[in-house]
């Protein structure tokens, strides 16, 4: 019981009854939450494999289909879930150029969309 000012916990709902009650459920909550963990804790040497042979394995829909996607670029993907670099910056930059071009379109010439992109 949560003591006054404290706001009550909740629990999760996928711990409660219903998730032991579909076991499709149950299979595909824990091969998201492995996904999960391999991204969090960068194994996705040691691990991707045996993931995704469980995945394909229990013939869930989505998931299975997921993983045989998986194997079509299995070393981009291994080093994706192994190396601590991100081309999240690059994307960024990527995004804020397209953003200021769709801003942009049909109001001035090339020039005009050269100087925001560069002080932007």
């Amino acid at each position: 019981m949560p003591t006054p000012g404290q706001p009550e916990r909740r629990r999760p709902a996928c711990s409660g009854g219903r998730a032991h009650r579909c076991p499709e459920l149950r299979q595909a909550h824990q091969l998201v939450r492995d996904f999960a963990a391999m991204m969090a804790r960068r194994t996705g040497n040691t691990t991707l494999t045996t993931w995704i042979a469980g995945a394909i394995d229990t013939g869930l829909p989505g998931i299975s289909t997921f993983a045989r996607h998986l194997t079509a670029d299995i070393d981009a993907v291994t080093a994706g879930l192994t190396l601590p670099w991100s081309s999240g910056p690059v994307e960024g930059n990527v995004n804020r150029i397209k953003m200021l071009k769709r801003q942009m379109y049909g109001r001035a010439n090339f020039d005009l969309l050269r100087k925001r992109v560069l002080l932007a």
